[in-house]
């Protein structure tokens, strides 16, 4: 019997988490979960105010995640889950799903990069126009993730992905190797 998996790809912010999981969510077909999409989507409807408001709407986006992930989970279909979990806050969650679940395989895709280009893609991003100005992230610049590790570390299945260059990633190796986790 072929198993299923909650697929969870986790970093910091400006890894690269959302990128590789879109890739993924195409190539193995998985329905993709994202905190980000959630919470814009909030914002598009209850409206862009200071970053309180965008901490106040994250912690909604959350829920919703583990709320929407609960329902896909209910039906016995992979998929994959996108955020920069925070293991003090988020593991519950995550445990609560897995434990409820035992059928389910979690495998967490953790994504680094070098600390200085992970904070220009994030300066980047957001002054680029094409981030959500619901975010507010530009109170985040001066925040630093070098000495911090989000990897959720739940099982031996964890897929350290370093995103320095993105060139360097097979993604098709990275979806094989967890189609094999699946057969």
């Amino acid at each position: 019997m072929k198993k299923t998996a909650l697929i969870i790809v986790n970093g910091h912010p400006g890894t690269g988490k959302t990128t590789i999981a879109k890739k993924l969510s195409k190539l193995l077909s998985l329905p993709l979960i994202s905190k980000d999409d959630i919470k814009e989507s909030l914002f598009d409807t209850l409206g862009v105010k200071d970053r309180e408001w965008s901490k106040t709407l994250g912690g909604a986006s959350i829920k919703l995640l583990f709320d929407i992930a609960e329902n896909h989970i209910a039906t016995h279909n992979s998929i994959i889950i996108e955020n920069a979990f925070i293991p003090k806050y988020d593991i519950k969650n995550i445990q609560e799903l897995i434990n409820k679940h035992p059928h389910y395989l979690p495998i967490e895709l953790y994504c680094t990069c070098d600390e200085a280009l992970r904070q220009k893609r994030f300066i980047d991003r957001n002054e680029s126009g094409n981030r959500h100005p619901g975010h507010v992230d530009s109170w985040n610049y001066n925040f630093s993730n070098k000495d911090t590790d989000r990897s959720l570390k739940l099982n031996e299945h964890v897929i350290t992905l370093d995103t320095t260059d993105f060139d360097k990633i097979n993604i098709n190796d990275i979806a094989q190797n967890i189609q094999t986790l699946l057969n």
